[in-house]
């Protein structure tokens, strides 16, 4: 097994300047997703009360703004548990920040994943957490307040898409390794991996 590439998450100037720019383009995206749903809403003759909620705008948005941390917690636990529940028993889950670039961080220090895996875990809190602020904004009745933290929440998750995007656009990368800078990729090659696809690897130039 051969590394074939890395991504210095704090340090790499081209990602991010695309991950900001993707971020930009999904609150530009919510802002006209949510002008179009107010609009909508508001042509059906009957019921949009109950989707719309009666809370003052103003309100809306500090609840959002509000809720936004929540969802960060919870978009690192959700790594957190991909990570232990893929990982080999014994594996070690820490959490980080790096406030120079305004980024948190779940981390499985040294473990290598596969290709396959490492995509789930980048992927998770995509779906499992924005879905999660859909469903609470229908349930609690102002789905609009909902949609608000689930496109918040997307926002915050283009750093989690740049490794999907490097890793989809790289056919030969077989096994990723977390990082405490980022994530190293490998190719084919000689390698001892257990049954579920990962084994742990320390590494001192990452840190501890």
């Amino acid at each position: 097994m051969t590394e074939i590439g890395s991504i210095h998450t704090f340090d790499d100037s081209g990602f991010l300047r695309w991950i900001t720019g993707c971020a930009l383009a999904v609150l530009l995206a919510g802002a006209a997703l949510l002008i179009v749903a107010v609009s909508a809403l508001h042509l059906v003759p009957f019921g949009p009360a109950g989707a719309l909620g009666s809370m003052p705008i103003w309100i809306r948005i500090g609840i959002s703004l509000a809720s936004l941390a929540g969802t960060l917690i919870l978009h690192e636990l959700t790594h957190a548990l991909l990570f232990k529940l893929l990982a080999p028993a014994g594996a070690r889950v820490t959490f980080g920040a790096n406030w120079r670039v305004g980024m948190i961080f779940a981390c499985a220090q040294g473990v290598i994943y596969t290709r396959r895996h490492y995509q789930m875990i980048a992927v998770a809190p995509s779906v499992a957490v924005s879905g999660l602020a859909l469903a609470l904004g229908a349930a609690t009745g102002d789905l609009l307040v909902g949609l608000g933290v689930g496109i918040l929440h997307l926002s915050c998750c283009t750093g989690d898409w740049g490794y999907l995007r490097a890793i989809r656009r790289n056919a030969a990368i077989t096994h990723c390794e977390d990082m405490l800078w980022g994530v190293r990729f490998y190719g084919d090659g000689p390698g001892a991996f257990d049954d579920r696809g990962a084994c742990p690897r320390h590494d001192s130039s990452g840190g501890s």
